[in-house]
């Protein structure tokens, strides 16, 4: 868990992680020991400066994307301009 912004995270003094590093060292080039197993990420991190509170008109807009690996499913707490 932890604060961030639309496409990293942020660490220790505010030094920001991108969430595509995260991908990019748990590649099957970096981590050969990770081929054909499964790899779930889990970001509990803001991503952007919209403040929006649960409930109210929720609409179904489903943001899809593809790895460039297989294996690879990541969950994100919120959209990307969400708080």
């Amino acid at each position: 868990m932890s604060h961030g912004k639309r496409g990293a995270v942020y660490g220790v003094d505010d030094d920001e992680l991108q969430i595509d590093n995260i991908y990019e060292h748990l590649s099957t080039k970096n981590c050969p020991e990770l081929v054909d197993k499964p790899k779930i990420i889990m970001i509990q991190a803001c991503r952007g400066g919209i403040h929006n509170a649960v409930g109210g008109d929720i609409e179904e807009d489903t943001i899809r994307f593809l790895h460039k690996e297989k294996d690879f499913i990541a969950l994100l707490s919120c959209t990307p301009v969400e708080l």
